[in-house]
C-alpha cells in the first residue's frame, strides 16, 4: 500500500521540475516587484492581488467550513478510542474507511449545489 501513495507523490514532484516560467522582459511585461517579508500583508499589498484570488480564496473557503473534517474528527476521536478498546481497532479502522467513502460518495452522487 506505501507504493501506491509514494510512487504518484514522487511523479508528481518529479513534474514540478520541469514547469519553466515565462520571463517577464520577454513577454513586455514590467518585472513583478518583491516585497519586503515584513510588508508583504500590508492592506497595500492584498488590495493588489487579483480579483480570481479572492474569488478562489472564497471557494476554497467555504470548501473548508462544509467539508467539518476537522470538526468530526474532534468529535467522533474520543468515541471511537472508546468503541477501539472494546472491538479490535482494524474493525474500527474500517468502519471508519467505509463511512468516508460513502460521505464521499454521496458528495460525488449529488444533483444539488445545496448538498455540497
Amino acid at each position: 500500500m506505501f507504493f501506491v501513495a509514494v510512487i504518484p507523490g514522487a511523479i508528481s514532484v518529479a513534474l514540478v521540475f520541469l514547469v519553466r516560467e515565462r520571463s517577464h522582459k520577454a513577454s513586455g511585461q514590467p518585472e513583478p516587484r518583491t516585497a519586503h517579508p515584513a510588508r508583504a500583508f500590508t492592506t497595500e499589498a492584498l488590495a493588489g492581488l487579483p480579483r480570481r484570488y479572492w474569488q478562489l480564496l472564497v471557494v476554497l473557503g467555504l470548501f473548508n467550513v462544509v467539508n467539518f473534517s476537522d470538526l468530526s474528527y474532534a468529535l467522533l476521536s474520543y468515541p471511537a478510542g472508546v468503541v477501539s478498546d472494546r472491538v479490535a481497532r482494524r474493525v474500527v479502522y474500517a468502519i471508519g474507511l467505509v463511512v468516508f467513502a460513502l460521505a464521499y460518495l454521496g458528495l460525488g452522487l449529488t444533483r444539488s449545489t445545496a448538498w455540497v
